[in-house]
C-alpha cells in the first residue's frame, strides 16, 4: 500500500501479510519501505510482526495507516490507536479501545475523530487528532447535549448534536440516537455547515466524499417515524484529473483497464526503471503489545475471502447473505451460514433454558438465566428466513409478535413455523407466510443466543 509520494519521487510504501522470503520469511507482520528517486534504492525502515492473517492486517490497514512528514505510522489495530516512530523503531499508544465503529478518519488518513466514553449513546465529548502536528482538540456538548462523530467530508469533521431526551429506548432495549443537528467543522473549529429542520430529527446519516445522506424522521406514537430524507454536497472543486483508469472493450481483446491521460502524451514509449534494494540485518523490529479487543467482533468470510468484520451480528448476517457467505465470531463458531440449514428441524425443549421457554424478552435477564453457558444475541432487523438457520443449529429464537406479546419458535418446516405453548408444553404450528408477515409487522424482533466454546 502506499502511504506517501513526495514531488522528487521518493515513495513511502507498506508490505504486509505472510512473508515468503527474506530476512522475515515465515512471519507475518507489516513491512515499511522508503523508495529514494535520487538513489534509486528501496530500504526497509521497520518491521511490525503480528499474529493476524493477511485478510485481518488489511481490514485494519484499511480504516487507518498513514506517515506523516516525522517518519511516524499511525495504525488502529485491535481497536487501540498506535503511533510508530519508524526513525526511532519505537511505539506509543495513543488510545486504548476505540471502537472500530465509533472511529472515523478522514479521506486522505490525516485527520482521526472518536467519541469518548463508554456509552456512545451518552457521549459528552469527541477527540479530534491530526496525525501531522499531533495536535489534538476535544469537542464538548453544552449541557443536556450528546454528541456522536460521522465522518469526514474532505478533511472536515461532520458530527450531530442532540439533547438526551432525544435518546430514546424501546421496550427490547434499542436505543435510537436521533440527531437535531448535523454540524460541519474544520480543525480549527470553524463550522462550514450547519443542518437542522424543525419538527424533524435526523435518525440515520451516510457520510461520502461529496454527499452526506440524512434520513429525516419525525416523532410520532412513542417512536421515531421515517419520512423523508435530505443531503449536503460537497461543493469543495478539485482539480481535474492528469490521469485517470477507464475501461476499454475490442472484439479481440475483450474488457480492458487503461490508463487516460488529459493531455497528450508526447513520448508513448513507457521507462521501465529496476530499483536496488538494501538489505539490512539492523531492520528495527517492533513488538506490539497485543491489547484485545473488548467489543465481540463478527467476521465475515464470502467468495473465499474476508469481506468484513463488524460489531453489529445483524449487519453481518445481512453482509454474508449478499454474498451467499458465512460469520463466524472471535471463537471461530458459526453465527450463521446462508444456504446451509435444515429443511425441517424440531428443538428438545429439555435442552431449552427456562427463561427462553418463558419467551422473555427481557435481555438482562436471559443472560442471567443463561450464565457462562452462552451469550444472549439481539438479531432485531434479520429476516425470518435469516433467523432459521439459528434454529437449524439447535438454537431457539424468541420472536416479537405484538404490542408486549412474544413467542419462542423452536422448528420450522417447508410450510410452518413452530411455536412453544407454554400452556400445553406442545409445538403448535402456525404458517409460513402468516408467520412472516406478523414478524414484520412487529418489526422483525428476534433474540436468540451462541452457546460458550469451551477450548
Amino acid at each position: 500500500k502506499i502511504m506517501n509520494v513526495t514531488q522528487n519521487g521518493d515513495v513511502d510504501f507498506v508490505l504486509y501479510g505472510y512473508n515468503n522470503r527474506g530476512e522475515h520469511e515465515g512471519m507475518v507482520g507489516i513491512s515499511v519501505y522508503h523508495y529514494s528517486s535520487e538513489q534509486n534504492l528501496v530500504e526497509e525502515k521497520v518491521f511490525i510482526p503480528s499474529t493476524k492473517s493477511y485478510e485481518f492486517l488489511d481490514k485494519d490497514l484499511e480504516i487507518l495507516s498513514y506517515i506523516n512528514e516525522n517518519n511516524q505510522l499511525f495504525l488502529l489495530i485491535n481497536e487501540s490507536l498506535y503511533q510508530v516512530d519508524i526513525s526511532e523503531g519505537t511505539y506509543t499508544v495513543l488510545q486504548e479501545y476505540v471502537p472500530r465503529e465509533w472511529f472515523v478518519v478522514s479521506e486522505s488518513n490525516a485527520h482521526a475523530a472518536w467519541i469518548e466514553g463508554d456509552d456512545p449513546y451518552a457521549a459528552t465529548s469527541i477527540q479530534v487528532i491530526d496525525f501531522e502536528t499531533l495536535e489534538t482538540r476535544t469537542l464538548h456538548a453544552a449541557d443536556g447535549q450528546y454528541l456522536r462523530a460521522l465522518g469526514f467530508m474532505n478533511e472536515d469533521l461532520v458530527y450531530g448534536i442532540t439533547r438526551a431526551e432525544n435518546v430514546v429506548e424501546d421496550a427490547e432495549g434499542h436505543k435510537t440516537f436521533a440527531i437535531d443537528t448535523v454540524r460541519i467543522q474544520d480543525f480549527e473549529g470553524n463550522v462550514q455547515k450547519e443542518y437542522s429542520r424543525e419538527g424533524m430529527y435526523i435518525t440515520n446519516v451516510t457520510v461520502g466524499h461529496t454527499l452526506l445522506e440524512m434520513e429525516l424522521s419525525a416523532w410520532e406514537n412513542g417512536s421515531y417515524v421515517p419520512k423523508t430524507s435530505d443531503n449536503i454536497m460537497n461543493n469543495n472543486k478539485t482539480g481535474k484529473d492528469v490521469v485517470s483508469v477507464a475501461r476499454n472493450t475490442t472484439s479481440r481483446q475483450g474488457v480492458g483497464i487503461m490508463l487516460a491521460f488529459s493531455q497528450s502524451i508526447e513520448d508513448t514509449d513507457p521507462l521501465v526503471v529496476y530499483s536496488k534494494m538494501r538489505v539490512s540485518d539492523e531492520v528495527p523490529q517492533i513488538t506490539m503489545e497485543a491489547n484485545e479487543s473488548e467489543s465481540n467482533l463478527y467476521y465475515v468470510y464470502g467468495y473465499g475471502a474476508l469481506q468484513g468484520i463488524y460489531s453489529n451480528p445483524v449487519e453481518a448476517i445481512q453482509a454474508a447473505d449478499e454474498v451467499s457467505g458465512v460469520v463466524l465470531n472471535r471463537q471461530q463458531q458459526y453465527i450463521w451460514e446462508r444456504g446451509n440449514q435444515r429443511t425441517q428441524i424440531t428443538l428438545n425443549v429439555q435442552d431449552i433454558p427456562e427463561e427462553f421457554l418463558a419467551a422473555n424478552a427481557d435481555m438482562e435477564v436471559l443472560q442471567e438465566s443463561l450464565g457462562t453457558r452462552g451469550t444472549v444475541m439481539d438479531l432485531t432487523g434479520c429476516t425470518l428466513d435469516q433467523v432459521l438457520y439459528c434454529i437449524s443449529a439447535q438454537r431457539p429464537v424468541i420472536a416479537k409478535t405484538g404490542d408486549n406479546s412474544y413467542a419462542l419458535l423452536i422448528g420450522y418446516d417447508q410450510y410452518n413455523t413452530w411455536w412453544y405453548d407454554t400452556a400445553t408444553q406442545t409445538a403448535v404450528a402456525h404458517g409460513m407466510q402468516d408467520s412472516t408477515a406478523l414478524f414484520e409487522q412487529a418489526g422483525n424482533v428476534f433474540i436468540t443466543y451462541v452457546e460458550t466454546y469451551n477450548e
